[in-house]
């Protein structure tokens, strides 16, 4: 039975994830949208719709050096209340492929030492990492108290 009920409650998650606009990061020039993680949204009906997918990005990797900075664009910029940010290294061995991530990887692993980006009308992240795969997670909230896990995946060249 519960096979059965599944779907009938997935398709419309989807549908409602999909609703959630995405983000996207610009590096050198690249832009890469996000992959929607986690999330609680306003919808319609007055109520709000969450949805836990943890760490999830893009499949591919945007390639930057070790001393990079990229600007962050998130919806509605102007009404965000806190975003904070982390870098987590990860390998292909860690991806989680339960359909969960929707067009991108679920990673098996979490976000640690978030910091918190300064909320100016240019949302910039400067880091210096060592050369691997990193997923970009972001948190945003914002002031009428949505929220949503904004992943990318940065490969850090030597």
């Amino acid at each position: 039975m519960f096979k059965l009920l599944w779907p009938l409650f997935f398709l419309p998650a989807l549908a409602l994830a999909e609703s959630v606009p995405k983000s996207n990061i610009e590096l050198n020039g690249a832009i890469q949208e996000s992959v929607l993680g986690s999330f609680c949204w306003h919808i319609n009906q007055g109520g709000h719709f969450c949805l836990d997918n943890g760490l999830t990005s893009p499949k591919e990797p945007l390639t930057a050096p070790q001393n990079f900075s990229l600007e962050l664009k998130l919806p509605d910029q102007d009404k965000l209340r806190k975003v904070q940010y982390s870098f987590v290294p990860v390998d292909y061995e860690m991806i989680v492929d339960d359909g969960t991530a929707l067009n991108g990887y679920g990673w098996n692993t979490g976000m640690k030492a978030l910091q918190e980006l300064d909320l100016n009308e240019k949302l910039t992240i400067s880091s210096n990492l060592k050369p691997g795969l990193y997923v970009l997670g972001v948190l945003a909230w914002w002031k009428n108290h949505n929220d949503a896990y904004h992943g990318f995946l940065i490969k850090i060249s030597p």
